[in-house]
């Protein structure tokens, strides 16, 4: 198997209603990596060089602010506050259950800050979700091309996320349908094309928020 950015994290999270939702992200681009590598492998290298790998997803968000805060490359418009998370919350994509047709109930695709806002995610989950997602970032970008999979795939089944090559509307229609008046929790076989409630197969949603121009500067990250 070829391992390249085509190679994404999925979160299952388990709701209060007993729904579950996915979160699936994609890693950042080489372009955004460049610009931000400093304060990417500085904690990258707390996390690993403190042996905290195993704690990886729990800490990795806040350890990024901490070293991008004594590099004094946090704040700012073109800061890792400002211009790396964003970028990294964009790539992700929440696949939820949708709205029955009768037949059953298919799935449809928010990006994941909305998710968030509409409150399909709790705070908590969001605060775990971000740490994973900040992890998933480091590991992909800072671990050789043939060793990712495999160590992405470790650490991360810890926090009860995988790893795939699904695009998000592949992902999507690769979920089986839940029958409306079922009580059991068994679910039907796969659906041979995707529901019809799945939009396009993009992530370039109008409403995530995108990172400036690759020609931007900030102080303390050499270009």
């Amino acid at each position: 198997m070829r391992i390249d950015e085509s190679l994404n994290i999925v979160v299952p999270i388990d709701r209060d209603d007993g729904t579950t939702v996915y979160v699936h992200a994609a890693p950042i681009s080489r372009e955004v990596f460049q610009r931000y590598w400093l304060p990417l492998s500085k904690a990258f290298a707390m996390i690993y060089g403190e042996g905290l790998h195993l704690a990886g997803p729990r800490i990795a968000a806040m350890s990024l602010q901490k070293v991008s805060e004594e590099l004094r490359v946090w704040d700012g418009p073109m800061g890792v506050e400002r211009g790396l998370l964003p970028e990294i919350r964009r790539l992700a994509n929440v696949v939820a259950p949708g709205a029955g047709n009768g037949h059953g109930r298919g799935w449809q695709m928010i990006p994941y800050e909305d998710a968030v806002k509409a409150d399909l995610i709790d705070q908590d989950d969001a605060d775990e979700i971000e740490g994973v997602l900040v992890f998933f970032t480091l590991a992909w970008r800072l671990n050789r091309r043939s060793e990712r999979k495999g160590l992405i795939d470790g650490l991360v089944a810890l926090w009860g996320a995988s790893t795939s090559s699904q695009s998000l509307s592949e992902f999507a229609a690769s979920l089986p349908t839940s029958t409306e008046t079922a009580n059991t929790g068994a679910m039907p076989p796969a659906p041979l094309s995707p529901p019809s409630s799945i939009g396009p197969a993009t992530t370039d949603f109008t409403t995530a928020s995108t990172i400036g121009p690759t020609t931007g500067r900030f102080p303390g990250i050499p270009q």
